[in-house]
């Protein structure tokens, strides 16, 4: 805790309860007689305060229904069985499991969970010397840790539930032992970080601060199969924690409400826009989308078994349950199995790479991102083994001239011999994916051709200086020169794109013709707005936080009823100028007492619409 929090505390009139292993956040007490809301309200007016959000409770994402004993079937589904004669794993890989306690003495799951997680508390007695030997501020984290009881032992107590063990079984049980099941991937390590009690809720403030521990403790893959719901500013903790982890890829639950997660209620962490989150959604044995999962085009990435999952549950049998949760692990343990495969990847890379080996899938499409379901294999066929190191002294062979270019074939016969017809730019592919902080356009063409491409980016569609229409336009960011290109698999780079919508447009051309390709590219865009009304007399004063430049329209609106039906009025408004980023005042007459009235304000940006609305009391 700093000095500032104390200041702010103080004069709030709260006391500072726990420091969050994140840069400047802390969790307050709320005092006996207040709320957590009036406490986050009192907390978000002060000027020394980014955003407070009261704690909300986070719980698994379980469906559950009467243990059934049966078969892997998700395995054969994503073809794990296949990805095994490529890697079965390694014991480098840590990933971290924010759940329930886990039973690392299941047989399952003992080979994978070492006793000794933390070497900086190992050795000379300092497992169980009191003291923070690595001085990162947890005192004999051996083991891993237990955020929920705070203490160093992240296995199960009396009355604890299975969950956890559960999924960690379906991510890492040990394979080709002949004992009980396999996971996904037979070997890694399984850093325990306990968060939820017997019941399987918590809260969302232990979920941050072991996300935090996960990302500062050599975690380069956290399963997080939870959730719960939240407002904007807890999202905004969410993000931020995301970013604080760079090089680890936390794969998280979409929910089982069966609700659009790009709606206004989303589950988190699933909804938190940030690069290094993958969201997966729940399908069934055949393919499709599970009645219970939560779904949404751009904020749940893909689809993964979660229906009657085996797994191993405490006291060392077994279980078949029903959840996103299971969907989540399924996708962990793929992406250990890309990342024993090639551990220099770094975290961009191995999402692009879990996203772009889905199978497409005709549930997931138009419902998710990638509108596939995972698929081991296919992930695998992308990733590229690190080079090799040369040995001291090695001299490369001298380099073999090319081949004289072939005759052209004649008129009305393909490149592949007499009869077989010419392949034209209807059989190119094209696929735009991430990497790092830039993005790649990926072709794969069946012939020689010329390609040329433009970026454009959607952006407000103007009427006159100062003004916005309703409406929007594609205005091109960027151009990609024409250039032949052989048959083949090629990349083209096209940099970093800012926050919004996009379309790459591909123009192709070869000796059977003319084609042209367009890719949507949704970026993450920054923070939504957030609105905050006070009324002060006769006048209400409208302060909108918008995190890009844009325009503002505010109206007040009385409900009314005509023919019979309930509609709003505008009674009040006031036209918005383009505005900065950042926080904006507007001043509107209030309405006078009696019926039901509200503030409605319309933030343009050049990416999108945002419509904020609040009741008057």
């Amino acid at each position: 805790r700093t000095a500032v929090q104390e200041r702010v505390a103080e004069r709030n009139d709260t006391q500072l309860s726990r420091q969050l292993p994140l840069d400047g956040v802390a969790t307050v007490q709320v005092e006996p007689g207040q709320s957590a809301a009036q406490v986050a309200d009192r907390l978000s007016e002060d000027p020394a305060v980014r955003w407070a959000e009261p704690d909300r409770p986070v719980h698994i994402a379980l469906t559950p229904n009467d243990p059934l004993l049966g078969s892997q079937w998700s395995l054969s589904t994503i073809r794990a069985p296949q990805a095994w004669d490529t890697t079965t794993g390694s014991p480098a890989v840590r990933v971290a499991v924010v759940d329930t306690a886990v039973d690392g003495g299941h047989p399952d799951l003992a080979p994978n969970v070492p006793s000794v997680i933390n070497a900086g508390e190992s050795g000379g007695g300092r497992e169980s010397n009191g003291v923070d030997d690595d001085g990162n501020g947890f005192v004999d984290d051996v083991r891993g840790w237990d955020f929920y009881d705070q203490d160093n032992n992240p296995g199960p107590v009396a009355g604890d539930h299975w969950h956890g063990t559960h999924v960690s079984s379906v991510i890492a049980a040990r394979g080709n032992d002949g004992t009980g099941i396999s996971g996904v991937v037979w070997q890694a390590q399984i850093m325990r970080l306990r968060v939820l009690g017997p019941t399987g809720s918590g809260w969302f403030s232990d979920v941050v601060a072991a996300f935090a521990y996960a990302g500062q403790n050599g975690a380069r893959i956290v399963n997080a199969s939870l959730g719960g719901p939240g407002g904007q500013d807890l999202s905004n903790v969410m993000k931020a924690t995301f970013e604080a982890a760079p090089n680890t890829l936390f794969v998280v639950a979409a929910g089982n409400e069966g609700s659009n997660n790009d709606g206004s209620s989303p589950s988190l962490p699933c909804a938190v826009p940030a690069e290094n989150v993958i969201c997966v959604a729940a399908t069934d044995q055949s393919d499709g989308m599970a009645s219970f999962s939560n779904y949404g085009r751009t904020s749940v990435d893909l689809g993964a078994p979660g229906v009657g999952v085996l797994g191993a549950v405490l006291g060392g049998g077994h279980g078949s349950y029903s959840g996103t949760s299971f969907a989540s692990p399924n996708t962990a343990g793929v992406a250990a199995l890309v990342l024993a495969r090639n551990p220099t990847f770094s975290t961009a890379q191995l999402k692009a790479t879990v996203l772009d080996g889905a199978a497409p899938t005709a549930s997931l499409a138009g419902v998710t991102v990638t509108g596939g379901r995972l698929d081991a294999p296919g992930a695998l066929a992308i990733v590229p083994q690190p080079a090799a190191t040369p040995p001291p002294g090695f001299q490369p062979p001298p380099a073999t001239p090319p081949d004289p270019p072939a005759a052209a074939p004649p008129p009305g016969q393909g490149a592949g011999g007499a009869g077989e017809p010419s392949k034209g730019p209807g059989a190119a592919r094209a696929r735009v994916v991430r990497v790092g902080r830039g993005w790649e356009l990926r072709l794969t063409l069946e012939a020689v051709t010329e390609v040329g491409a433009l970026v454009r980016r959607r952006v407000l569609r103007q009427r006159r200086a100062g003004a916005a229409s309703k409406g929007f336009r594609f205005r091109t960011v960027r151009g990609v020169r024409r250039r032949s290109l052989a048959a083949g698999r090629h990349v083209i780079a096209l940099g970093r794109l800012r926050p919004g919508v996009h379309r790459v447009e591909l123009r192709l051309s070869s000796a059977t013709g003319r084609k042209r390709l367009v890719r949507t590219v949704r970026v993450a865009a920054p923070l939504r707005p957030i609105m905050q009304v006070r009324r002060r007399g006769a006048v209400l004063v409208v302060r909108v936080d918008v995190p890009s430049r844009g325009s503002l329209e505010a109206a007040v609106e009385r409900r009314a009823r005509r023919r019979g039906t309930a509609r709003w009025v505008t009674v009040r408004s006031a036209a918005g100028k383009r505005r900065r980023a950042g926080l904006s005042t507007l001043r509107l007459r209030a309405p006078r007492a009696g019926g039901h009235h509200r503030v409605r304000v319309v933030v343009w940006e050049d990416f999108r619409r945002t419509t904020l609305t609040e009741a008057l009391r």
